[in-house]
């Protein structure tokens, strides 16, 4: 049943549901007018349901995704660290000055007539200019992990053994260089044992 007002006179009137939509008047004042129809439903509420597949999240996206989250904080970066300039000038110079070595043990070679293969000093610089080229270029290219070249600027400063006398004042720089606060403390933070935490011990 419907029940309305009329629009002439405001009775209370009502009229079957089937007749909503239809004419109709008023049988005080005489209005015509149309029943008004009833109110539409309310949507039914759509089940929860995935329309696409694809769409759909698996337990197995979830699994990668906490496997990638697990390996970025194993694998999260150092907070980088601003290199010194003695640190910089340290590489530099165990870079040059194992070139140097090597240079100078090819023209001990070159220029003796086997004598420089019975002196230990040949094999000990050649031995050293390689390491010290490599943990050089480590230092000078930033990818240096280690603890602070103290044995090798030691090793260089012993060069003397062979006149090396530019070796010998480098790595007396060098060491000189590395008793530098800041540059003991940035080779400290860059070996392996090194710790975030340990500035606040």
């Amino acid at each position: 049943m419907i029940r309305y007002a009329c629009p002439g006179c405001a009775a209370e009137l009502s009229a079957e549901d089937a007749r909503a939509g239809g004419e109709d008047s008023c049988p005080k004042c005489g209005t015509r007018f149309l029943i008004p129809g009833l109110p539409p439903p309310p949507p039914a509420e759509e089940p929860r349901r995935w329309r696409d597949r694809d769409d759909r999240p698996s337990r197995r996206d979830d699994r990668d995704r906490d496997d990638r989250d697990d390996r970025d904080d194993d694998y999260r970066p150092r907070r980088r660290r601003r290199k010194p300039e003695k640190a910089g000038a340290i590489g530099g110079m165990l870079l040059g000055g194992g070139i140097y070595a090597l240079v100078q043990v090819a023209l001990m070679v070159l220029g003796s007539t086997g004598f420089c293969c019975l002196w230990p000093g040949t094999y000990f610089a050649l031995v050293w200019g390689i390491m010290a080229i490599i943990r050089g270029a480590a230092i000078t290219n930033d990818t240096d992990r280690g603890e602070a070249p103290r044995a090798l600027l030691i090793c260089q400063i012993i060069t003397i053994i062979n006149f090396d006398v530019v070796n010998m004042i480098l790595g007396i720089l060098g060491l000189v260089f590395l008793n530098e606060p800041d540059v003991d403390r940035y080779f400290a933070r860059n070996s392996p044992d090194y710790y975030e935490d340990d500035d606040d011990r």
